[in-house]
């Protein structure tokens, strides 16, 4: 009962934030996901992995400037979800996604203080938040997003970024010394051909949940370590987009590693419409030839309007550790506006 009251409460603050933000800024975006599908091994699903759930939220995201320009950003994202996979006590949650305050120093330096993206391959230049298809960051981390402290700048016509993290994901939580340390240097932004080089060290937590309110059940009460170098890049030529990202490292004692592969198509009479195939390859025992997950997958997409967009995917398992290889099939209505 006292996680239901938190929900709701929650649930209610949210309310009550978008009304009065929406009466006095017009940096307020609200969100609803809604999901369903049907998976050869669980049947009927309402949701994809344990990051995308039918879910009702907001960001609030602001620039403050004075007379010599922004100096300070702030986004909150929030949203209470549904995890049609828990039981009824645990099904509704609260999630933190971004929620953070950067800095700017000028001359491209900032400082960021929060909750927000590690700085490795693919995620922290894509926004994957809500998307069917994801990168490499569950794999290689964990989660998706950490808490700490992050600073960004150039060498040249390069950018870097490093970041210090709590490595326990989307709950704030210090145990069995768990720690994450990320960089990642590359090209900046805007070109067509982008790439970077990315490295990773840390002892992360494993949650059962993904979620921040209630706080989610570990796997172990030891922390994994990770060690991990990666590449990535994302080139666009007409119509076509690829991206791609590779990591290689270990996992405890355990050699690891695997890579993603995405082609995207938007037709160019109908820019609304997009096809995506993804092939994603990953190993937590290289030496090992089981040991490897591969996954074959597709999206089609259609923008009706500014704000909502409808997808559709199939999730094809070419092999899988366990021999349990599964088949998921998607429809998803996001709006987010």
């Amino acid at each position: 009962m006292r996680y239901k009251a938190i929900i709701i409460v929650s649930f209610l603050v949210i309310n009550t934030f978008v009304v009065q933000a929406e009466a006095y800024a017009r940096a307020i975006y609200k969100e609803v996901n809604m999901l369903g599908g049907y998976s050869d091994r669980n049947e009927w699903i309402g949701e994809k992995g344990m990051m995308l759930k039918n879910s009702v939220g907001f960001e609030y995201f602001d620039k403050f400037s004075n007379d010599y320009g922004d100096f300070l950003t702030v986004d909150l994202q929030m949203r209470v979800a549904y995890d049609s996979q828990q039981n009824s006590e645990d099904a509704w949650a609260v999630e933190f996604h971004n929620a953070w305050v950067e800095h700017k120093f000028g001359l491209g330096k900032t400082l960021r203080l929060g909750h927000f993206d590690p700085v490795f391959g693919l995620e922290p230049v894509l926004d994957t938040h809500g998307a069917l298809l994801q990168t490499l960051a569950h794999e290689n981390i964990g989660f998706k997003k950490d808490w700490g402290v992050g600073y960004r700048s150039y060498i040249g016509e390069l950018d870097y970024e490093i970041a210090a993290q709590l490595g326990s994901g989307m709950s704030i939580r210090h145990k069995d010394d768990s720690f994450l340390l990320t960089a990642r240097v590359g090209s900046t932004l805007g070109t067509d051909f982008q790439y970077g080089i990315s490295a990773l060290w840390g002892q992360t937590l494993k949650s059962m949940q993904a979620r921040t309110l209630p706080v989610p059940d570990l796997i172990s009460d030891d922390a994994t370590r990770k060690e991990r170098l990666g590449l990535d890049a994302r080139y666009e030529i007409g119509s076509f987009g690829f991206k791609g990202e590779i990591a290689g490292g270990r996992e405890e004692s355990q050699p690891a590693g695997g890579g993603l592969f995405e082609i995207d198509y938007i037709v160019p009479k109908l820019q609304a419409l997009q096809f995506k195939v993804q092939q994603t390859y990953w190993s937590n025992d290289l030496e090992n030839s089981d040991a490897k997950t591969i996954t074959l997958s597709h999206v089609i997409s259609y923008k009706v309007t500014s704000y909502l967009t409808v997808r559709a995917g199939y999730f094809h398992d070419v092999y899988e550790e366990s021999g349990n290889e599964d088949d998921q099939v998607f429809l998803q209505f996001y709006f987010f506006g």
